[in-house]
């Protein structure tokens, strides 16, 4: 990968530079079999358009409309995400606050965008839980040893306890096991979901016109990849 301060080193150890003008041409070119002739900016399309156009504007749903993370709640959870890592793999990213959020959210877990009112609500466990009591006691004493789960005690002096349900989970057709859900969709009117904004949730897609326009924009020697 090339970035911006890669193009720049390369140009200073160049022994070719060029440059052009309309009324003359005052390249000044010295052989050396020691360094590898660089090609001008514009031989880097990504390049070329960072210099031309400055740092692209950041991709949708990059950018949460809420605080992602709360790092004074106190509590940091344990995740297979490795923030150092990720901040490190992503330090020449064009926004610098996308790195940040993902190694807060890997430290300190999501928060939901919850803005409803302080309330006390327990509610009670769907019957697709009651009727397989053993496997979702063995499902959530997994998911503590592993810190995804936190027990809280005592509860706070306001709390949703979400009533827990089962979903039967499939593989190529075969019944492989059960899903646990929290049914954040209780009470209905009043229940976490309800005091979220639509807006915190909705996503938007880029369509197949953006990206022709980055093709047209990188040339037509560049590849296009679904993923």
């Amino acid at each position: 990968m090339l970035t911006l301060d890669t193009e720049q080193a390369l140009v200073k150890n160049s022994t070719h530079v060029s440059v052009s003008s309309p009324d003359a041409d005052h390249s000044v070119s010295t052989p050396d079999t020691n360094h590898m002739q660089v090609e001008t900016l514009s031989s880097f399309p990504l390049l070329h358009q960072l210099a031309t156009q400055g740092i692209p504007k950041s991709r949708p749903n990059t950018m949460p409309n809420f605080q992602a993370f709360d790092p004074t709640f106190g509590i940091e959870v344990q995740s297979t995400l490795k923030p150092d890592r990720w901040q490190s793999l992503l330090k020449h990213y064009p926004d610098p606050e996308f790195p940040n959020i993902i190694a807060g959210i890997s430290r300190y877990g999501a928060r939901v965008g919850y803005e409803g009112p302080m309330v006390r609500i327990r509610g009670r466990n769907h019957p697709s839980v009651l009727r397989i009591p053993t496997e979702i006691t063995q499902n959530i004493a997994t998911e503590v040893a592993a810190a995804r789960v936190h027990q809280i005690y005592p509860l706070p002096q306001f709390y949703y306890i979400s009533p827990l349900g089962a979903v039967r989970k499939r593989l190529n057709g075969t019944f492989s096991g059960w899903r646990r859900i929290h049914d954040l969709s209780f009470p209905y009117g009043k229940s976490v979901n309800d005091g979220i904004r639509e807006e915190y949730g909705s996503l938007i897609y880029q369509t197949f016109d953006d990206a022709v326009v980055e093709f047209l924009v990188c040339g037509f020697s560049s590849e296009i990849c679904v993923i």
